[in-house]
Formats: C-alpha cells, sequence, structure tokens
C-alpha cells in the first residue's frame, strides 16, 4: 500500500516530509511531521498560488525536493523539517534546470547528488552544498536521452553516464571530489558503452549493461 502522505513523501529520523499540493489559488507547500498534530506544520512559506512541489528523497535528518514556481522556476531546496532550517540550494535562475519538478536525485554517503542543466552549459552531476554559493557541477555533458538519463548511487559514489563530442556513451564514476571523479575504465571497446543500461546497485557494486555485456563495477 502506498503512502497516506502519498507517493512523493519521504521519511528521516522520526519526521515524514511531504508536499501539499495547492488548489484554488493556493499554491504547494512543503510541510514535515512528527506523526502528532501539534509537530505537523509547513516548513516553505512560497505564497505563489502556482507553486509545485516535486518528490521529496531524505537521508538521516533532511530531505531534499524541487521548488516550482512562476518566478524563479525551479530550484533545489534542503529543509530539516524546521522553516527556518528550510532554504534554496540552488540558485539557477531558470525555467526548467531538472526537466521536471521531480528531478533526479540520490544520496550516497549522505550526501545528495543531482543532474541539472544552468541554462548555459548542458545536463551536469552536481553536488548538493548548504547554500547555492557551496552547491558544485561535478560533471559535465550528461546524456539527457531517455535510455541513458539515470544516476545511481554504490559504495559512497554516484555512477553517470555522459557523451563526448563524437556522441560516444561513457559512464563516469565521482565520489564528491575532483580526484574522486574520473571516467570507469571497463575494460570494453570503444562501441561497449555505445547504450550504457543500469540494471542494480548493491552497497559496493554497481552493474550495467552495454550492447552485449554485463558488467560489474566494485567501488
Amino acid at each position: 500500500p502506498g503512502s497516506p502522505f502519498g507517493d512523493n513523501a519521504a521519511s528521516a529520523e522520526g519526521l515524514v516530509f511531504f508536499p501539499v499540493q495547492g488548489s484554488g489559488g493556493v499554491g504547494a507547500e512543503a510541510w514535515a511531521t512528527d506523526l502528532t498534530p501539534a509537530g505537523t506544520f509547513a516548513v516553505t512559506n512560497l505564497a505563489d498560488p502556482a507553486a509545485r512541489i516535486g518528490r521529496m528523497v531524505a537521508d538521516s535528518n533532511r530531505a531534499y525536493f524541487v521548488v516550482e514556481d512562476a518566478t524563479f522556476g525551479q530550484e533545489l531546496f534542503v529543509s530539516n523539517g524546521r522553516p527556518s532550517g528550510t532554504r534554496a540550494v540552488t540558485d539557477f535562475g531558470f525555467h526548467q534546470p531538472f526537466g521536471s519538478p521531480d528531478g533526479t536525485i540520490v544520496f550516497s554517503a549522505h550526501r545528495a547528488y543531482f543532474l541539472a542543466t544552468d541554462g548555459v552549459t548542458g545536463l551536469r552531476l552536481w553536488l548538493a552544498g548548504e547554500s547555492p554559493e557551496t552547491t558544485r557541477s561535478l560533471v559535465e555533458n550528461v546524456q539527457w536521452d531517455s535510455s541513458s538519463h539515470w544516476l545511481e548511487a554504490a559504495g559512497g559514489s554516484v555512477f553517470v553516464a555522459t557523451s563526448d563530442e563524437l556522441g560516444v556513451i561513457r559512464l563516469m564514476v565521482s565520489d564528491g571530489t575532483e580526484a574522486g571523479t574520473h571516467e570507469v575504465q571497463t575494460g570494453c571497446t570503444e562501441p561497449c558503452l555505445l547504450f550504457v543500461t543500469p540494471l542494480t546497485a548493491t552497497a559496493s557494486t554497481f552493474y550495467f549493461t552495454g550492447p552485449s555485456v554485463a558488467s560489474p563495477v566494485q567501488t
């Protein structure tokens, strides 16, 4: 059965985060609850009748979610379950950097990674910081194509497919640092990664397929 708070809800350390999508001229707001009446309240005050809130993703004691409004477009927010601890961690100033309000957000080693474009360059892999100033880009040229637009976490790292100037798809890995962000050496020949499809990820291994192989990558 689904969550009573809806499919977009997320839980973290005794709190459930959930969006309340507006109606009748009232826009969406993000809420948090400890499952008591006194502990249930809105953590955003968007006050925009066109506001929308996407799927929430939580880890430890915080949740991330994309807010979309008519004025600022889409931005990524973080919340610790209190209005004072809820804020935007991006400042793209671009209408649809995430493509949809649900976005693509994953956690690895308690870090939040997401896919977005700044409206000037193509889709990138980003590491969420505590503010727009500390949120940074890790990998450029991430693929929008539905067959390769994905982000998977395993072993404290994330894996994503990118495309070079010749259109060849390559598998990249990042642990959130510059030194730990690089192409995965799979041992495949050049065409092998032309169609990378993720299969599954365990605590330490990411499995994917190429045109004719199924390959594990140990992290």
